[in-house]
């Protein structure tokens, strides 16, 4: 299973729609669009399960920054949901342990599984992002963030850019080998590909 996230769908697109784009990559089992529970209107975000594996890989891999009614997609694998009795079983397990140390198991997990930005020391968020510029150059962060403003990704990717630059040079300074870390980041990041290929 996988999902398509905002900013992908346009609000008017309809179940069917997306059930016969996304046949052409292999049988679909089910297609949820999220609703507003409110307002009753699509939040842009739809749930897609195909009924073979391969089928939802082809389509993570062929439909991830392409065009679907004049929008740009944003295809990611679902994570599953627990079941009731799952999720009961861990919040009892978890009910002693601090949010740091469930943090930290979930992120060893995470790891484990191959997400290397679980590891990856050049991972940044967006808020930390936005925080840092901010604090440089001495503004808030809702000067920076000014909803009225049309280039606001471009002002995040370009202070992504700068604390990337910035955090490199920092590891340089400390003698540690960047272009090392990038390299084996790379390996993993290609031996995933192949193995979900």
């Amino acid at each position: 299973m996988f999902h398509i996230v905002f900013p992908a769908l346009p609000y008017t697109t309809t179940e069917e729609e997306l059930e016969e784009h996304f046949s052409q990559f292999g049988g679909v089992s089910q297609v949820h669009l999220v609703v507003d529970k409110e307002t009753k209107r699509s939040k842009g975000i739809a749930y897609i399960h195909f009924t073979v594996p391969d089928f939802a890989a082809r389509a993570l891999q062929e439909s991830d920054n392409s065009i679907f009614q004049g929008r740009l997609l944003h295809v990611m694998p679902a994570i599953p949901r627990r079941s009731n009795n799952e999720e009961n079983n861990v919040s009892k397990d978890q009910g002693t342990k601090t949010l740091k140390q469930r943090r930290e198991e979930e992120r060893k997990a995470a790891e484990a599984s191959g997400d290397t930005r679980a590891w990856n020391s050049l991972f940044m968020r967006p808020d930390t992002i936005v925080e840092n510029v901010a604090r440089k150059y001495g503004v808030s962060k809702s000067d920076l963030l000014d909803r009225e403003a049309d280039d606001l990704a471009v002002r995040i990717a370009l202070g992504e850019t700068q604390v990337i630059s910035e955090t490199k040079n920092a590891f340089k300074k400390a003698g540690v080998n960047v272009e090392a870390l990038e390299e084996l980041a790379k390996g993993k990041v290609d031996a995933l590909k192949e193995v979900t290929m």
